[in-house]
């Protein structure tokens, strides 16, 4: 604990983050290092822009880990992770049209809800497969109500979303 306190002491005074921009980090970085090793490969990395609509080759993606890179160990720290945040300009001024923003990569058909299905797309494009009753699960902890006309299942809305994600309907 100590050390991550350190950590932050450092992101603050060296780079000028503030406590909420670091949490914002943190947890993206958790999203993304899916081994939970505490780095991010360049695997991973190139999945974090790829749903962020950013397609870099596998040279740019290992061309920007490079510049950031301070152990040289070819992956990055939480550190590392938020000094190349900083240097790509993906620092969040806005958290709520941060969410909104991923809000609208998950949601596909453009609907303003997010459907079951398109959940377990985005997932899969991450690498989690997710079955019906584990989607259907993560719905229902995010208090979502509305029910497709179609489909008849479950969808979230935007505030179901920013809920689950700032972990609102967690014990």
């Amino acid at each position: 604990m100590a050390e991550a306190a350190e950590a932050n002491a450092d992101l603050k005074n060296e780079y000028g983050f503030t406590d909420a921009q670091i949490a914002e980090f943190r947890e993206a970085f958790a999203m993304f290092d899916r081994d939970g090793d505490g780095t991010v490969s360049t695997k991973e990395l190139k999945d974090v822009f790829s749903n962020l609509g950013l397609d870099l080759s596998d040279e740019e993606i290992t061309d920007l880990v490079m510049q950031v890179d301070l152990d040289a160990s070819g992956t990055m720290t939480l550190t590392e992770f938020c000094i190349l945040m900083a240097k790509t300009g993906l620092v969040p001024d806005d958290p709520e049209a941060e969410l909104r923003a991923v809000f609208n990569a998950f949601d596909d058909d453009k609907s303003n809800h997010i459907s079951m299905k398109e959940l377990q797309a985005i997932m899969l494009k991450l690498g989690e497969k997710l079955a019906d009753d584990e989607v259907e699960a993560i719905f229902k902890e995010a208090g979502c109500t509305s029910v497709d006309a179609e489909t008849h299942e479950l969808t979230m809305t935007f505030k179901n979303f920013k809920d689950i994600m700032k972990g609102a309907n967690r014990s």
